[in-house]
């Protein structure tokens, strides 16, 4: 029962701060449309494509020679794909680890084909592995075509047009425009300011000194502890609610169909930054430092979850290593696959990282309390 109060207050008390309601719901909605329509350019439907340099390798006694040669020519003709033939594998894999290729294609022999992928311009290397992908599927229609009815060969209509290098990668509608992009990054990012949230929960209670009233009242607390992190669960989870609904219905923005993949990916950052919050609150005396530390380092992190830009398009190998450290960068490439392709590639490491970070938090809040919170 003594937990039920404790909830309710928390949540009344949070619904009547309208100022922060208003920081926390219609700013984020106002973000959402700026920015989407500002950048709407960078998240076309039909995407620019960046000049791409591509090394490959390719066996002289492979068959499929001349066909992979034909197939590049033809690329080259309409898309800016350089395509350059190396004999030196080792030069080439260097080329890819410091930036100076996107990809490097090797063909040993009839049966096998290895790419090698740059990942600091995701985007370019993506691209030469779908542009491959139609090559390979061509080849095995053709092989399955001759090894059945070799007579049929003569009747398949080739097509010296590039259509097939037109995907959905590049020219569909599973890519995300501007404002899809910004709705996605800008409810993570609001999540992340919820950390100010759950450590308002505690940071109040003992400015007011009533916190020690609610352990004189036989309440433990750890008990304190949970109805807290609950009650701002329940609040940013509500406002991040609050954002889908406007970005789906007033702006139309795409969020998939995988809901339940969706919301988990939330619900884990939002436990995530409430148990910030409270750790902090509970560890550092100083409300002023722990201003300090909430609003100095959600920016960073933002940023290096691509909160405000992607990050590919700097094309900084460094940068996108360090990015790695950023649960929203997790968090947003797992929602961009999720809704984009019903990909669930990282779900299970976003949500390993979401909630091993929230449990870290919880046991630091719990084992190196401050003294006025013991």
């Amino acid at each position: 029962m003594k937990i039920l109060n404790i909830l309710k207050k928390e949540i009344l008390e949070n619904f009547r701060d309208k100022k922060s309601m208003f920081l926390m719901t219609l700013f984020p909605m106002l973000l959402i449309t700026i920015l989407g329509t500002v950048f709407s350019g960078n998240f076309a439907s039909t995407i620019n494509i960046p000049e791409i340099n591509v090394i490959y390798s390719i066996n002289k006694d492979v068959k499929i020679d001349k066909n992979f040669k034909d197939f590049t020519k033809e690329i080259q003709k309409t898309m800016k794909v350089n395509f350059k033939e190396t004999k030196k594998e080792k030069d080439a894999l260097e080329k890819i680890s410091n930036g100076k290729a996107d990809a490097y294609i090797k063909i040993p022999n009839d049966k096998k084909i290895y790419i090698y992928e740059n990942n600091v311009r995701a985007f370019n290397s993506q691209l030469v592995s779908t542009l491959l992908d139609t090559f390979v599927d061509k080849v095995n229609m053709t092989k399955e075509v001759a090894s059945k009815n070799p007579m049929a060969l003569s009747k398949i209509k080739v097509n010296n047009s590039p259509d097939f290098v037109n995907t959905k990668t590049i020219n569909g509608k599973n890519s995300p425009r501007g404002i899809d992009y910004y709705a996605v990054t800008m409810l993570t990012m609001t999540i992340l300011y919820g950390t100010a949230v759950g450590a308002m929960s505690i940071a109040s209670e003992i400015k007011r000194r009533t916190y020690k009233r609610l352990i004189c009242s036989n309440t433990s607390p750890l008990k304190i502890l949970f109805s807290k992190i609950l009650a701002a669960f329940l609040v940013i989870a509500f406002q991040s609610f609050l954002i889908y609904l406007f970005s789906k219905y007033i702006l139309g923005t795409n969020w998939g169909n995988n809901k339940l993949a969706l919301i988990s990916v939330v619900a884990s950052l939002i436990f995530m930054a409430v148990s910030a919050g409270v750790c902090i609150a509970n560890t550092v005396k100083n409300e002023g430092v722990m201003s300090i530390i909430i609003y100095m380092f959600v920016p960073i992190l933002t940023f290096l979850g691509g909160g405000y830009i992607p990050l590919d398009q700097i094309g900084s190998k460094g940068l996108n290593y360090v990015s790695n450290i950023s649960p929203l960068k997790w968090s947003n490439d797992a929602m961009f696959k999720i809704i984009f392709g019903n990909d669930l590639s990282i779900f299970g490491t976003t949500m390993l990282i979401n909630l091993g970070v929230g449990v870290l938090f919880l046991l630091i809040a719990m084992l190196f309390p401050r003294k006025d919170v013991v």
